[in-house]
């Protein structure tokens, strides 16, 4: 599903120090950002042309499988009853949350053509109990500035969280030719696709992480993802 947020004006820094976690969605670019001596978010860059990109916002949080020889039927997620670890956050589609050591966790599912990404990384000396870990659940929009903007609000809170060491994960729809769900030529269509838009978000996390791993699930499971308190990153499929 498309999930439309609003962006509300306000420091990024100010905002993550109101609580034990920050709605990402909610932030935007400091004023320091507008000075020169500031690096300014680079964004995803230009449309990579997915022309199919509105006909996959209604997958997010649901499976594709392929029943007969020509017919793709795309079905409600199946049921699961699905084990939140006590005290960890909850991400929801289409935002991102941010949170202290000190805090319990994040966890995010219903991983469909959505993107996850895991990052965390170490606080300044200044502030050991620093942000250090944020979750996002990246919905992917049939207008691509809408995808961009999601995204410069994740670079915005790197930013002024002046995390080192950092890493990354990126999780997604398997699109590789390994996949043996591709020899289905719809799938393979569909997976060619959404490569164009996971591509450009991978390149522009490798801009602002040490370190980025891609990781996997195929079309006919939703996924889910949690950050431990030491910073662990995990995935899953159902």
């Amino acid at each position: 599903m498309r999930f439309i947020k609003s962006f509300t004006t306000g420091l990024v820094t100010a905002l993550l120090a109101t609580s034990a976690f920050g709605e990402l969605t909610q932030l935007v670019r400091s004023p320091e950002h507008h000075g020169l001596s500031v690096r300014a978010p680079k964004g995803l860059g230009a449309d990579p042309g997915n022309k199919k990109r509105a006909d996959y916002v209604k997958f997010c949080a649901k499976a594709q499988k392929k029943k007969g020889k020509r017919d793709l039927d795309v079905e409600e997620r199946e049921l699961v009853i699905r084990t939140k670890p006590a005290g960890y956050a909850d991400v929801q589609p289409g935002s991102a949350k941010a949170q202290k050591k000190s805090d319990k966790g994040l966890f995010s599912d219903g991983f469909g053509t959505c993107v996850g990404i895991g990052f965390v990384g170490t606080p300044p000396a200044s502030k050991p109990d620093g942000i250090t870990r944020i979750l996002m659940h990246l919905s992917l929009g049939s207008n691509w500035a809408d995808i961009d903007k999601q995204f410069r609000n994740l670079e915005d809170a790197v930013e002024d969280a002046k995390l080192t060491s950092t890493r990354a994960v990126l999780f997604t729809i398997d699109t590789r030719a390994s996949n043996p769900e591709l020899s289905d030529a719809d799938l393979k269509g569909e997976a060619a696709n959404l490569e164009l838009d996971y591509a450009a978000i991978f390149r522009a996390l490798k801009n602002i992480a040490g370190s980025v791993t891609r990781t996997y699930h195929p079309f006919s499971n939703v996924g889910e993802m949690q950050i431990d308190p030491d910073n662990r990153i995990t995935w899953k499929n159902s």
